[in-house]
């Protein structure tokens, strides 16, 4: 028999970080929108979301692997 995963949909206590490209905001500010929504939605707390606004799809991976490391040394 399988191993099966099941997560929740609840966010409370979660830790959330979020990187947006300022490139083309007429589609990336909607969908930095739906996700704050979506989170708030679920629970996450406004304070426990951080959002990087950085310049183009270049500088994402690195953003967000600069918010990872950070959160893996401030648990």
């Amino acid at each position: 028999m399988p191993r099966e995963l099941t997560g929740s949909l609840e966010g409370g206590g979660l830790r959330i970080g979020l990187v947006v490209s300022r490139f083309n905001r007429s589609v990336t500010a909607p969908l930095l929108t739906g996700a704050l929504e979506a989170l708030t939605a679920h629970g996450v707390a406004d304070g426990d979301v951080v959002v990087a606004h950085v310049p183009g799809a270049f500088e994402i991976p690195f953003a967000a692997h600069a918010m990872a490391k950070r959160a893996a040394t401030t648990r």
